[in-house]
């Protein structure tokens, strides 16, 4: 029972970690995307939507914006 308790919770810690690491690199993207307006001069939508998130996942706690 205690070892069952101990990967439930693990189980937990990982899935709420990899709710933060996506909330925070589509933060990030709307950062960037947001940012574009100042540094280019008149960035078209295809510009504006060349990056991209991979998220995370409870197996893979690495985000990425691409």
């Amino acid at each position: 029972m205690q070892a069952h308790l101990a990967r439930l919770s693990d189980r937990q810690v990982r899935i709420a970690g990899s709710w933060a690491l996506n909330d925070t690199a589509r933060d990030v993207l709307a950062h960037v995307q947001g940012r574009m307006d100042e540094v280019f001069d008149r960035p078209t939508p295809f510009t504006k939507n060349a990056f991209t998130v991979k998220g995370a996942r409870p197996d893979n706690l690495t985000a990425e914006v691409m």
